[in-house]
């Protein structure tokens, strides 16, 4: 391999521990490996353990895109590793909080994008106040995202309850409205969590 054929060799999860969805339109395939956003803390441990005197000079050395640890030393840590070989017209997809790596395996055209749907709301909310303890910058507004998503949740259950449309657009708003929908979880976390 070159350093071309190289798409993210380093460990990270997405800014935000966003979703992505990952399409290979042609050419040679990618190798992908990825630690399950459930298993983010052991993957950082064992990070830790493994690299202290890089993570000593640098703390918050995850965010910078410049660490990779063999799969076969993570396993031994207790974490679990998973590997995928992306073909031409398939999609990969990472979850929140969910490290990845991989290669290219030679020339190929893909793209990728960074994706917020309404189950990403409490994991967005867990990036918030990770991001505050280690003082990092946000990308996104969480906040904007939640009202967002709020406003068309009434609109939909809106239009559902006084003119009884049943799309499938207002079912899924009113399934993500109920005492332990989505949605309400994600706003009761936020005001807990505001100052006020």
């Amino acid at each position: 391999n070159t350093f071309d054929t190289i798409f993210c060799l380093e460990q990270h999860v997405e800014d935000h521990h966003l979703y992505s969805l990952n399409y290979l339109h042609f050419g040679d395939p990618k190798i992908w490996y990825g630690v399950p956003g459930s298993h983010a803390s052991a993957f950082e441990d064992a990070m830790k353990k493994h690299l202290p005197d890089l993570f000593e000079e640098v703390p918050n050395l995850l965010n910078d895109l410049v660490t990779q640890l063999s799969p076969s030393i993570l396993k031994s840590e207790g974490v679990p590793v998973y590997r995928t070989v992306q073909h031409s017209g398939e999609f990969v997809i990472t979850f929140p909080r969910g490290y990845h790596s991989g290669f290219n395996c030679g020339f190929n055209c893909a793209e990728a994008v960074n994706v917020a749907p309404v189950d990403w709301l409490m994991h967005g909310l867990n990036a918030v106040e990770l991001y505050s303890l280690q003082r990092r910058k946000t990308s996104l507004s969480h906040d904007k995202l939640l009202f967002g998503s709020s406003l068309e949740a009434i609109r939909a259950l809106a239009e559902l309850t006084l003119h009884g449309k049943e799309t499938p657009k207002n079912l899924k708003w009113k399934s993500v409205c109920g005492k332990d929908g989505v949605l309400t979880k994600a706003f009761k976390v936020m005001i807990h969590h505001s100052p006020l």
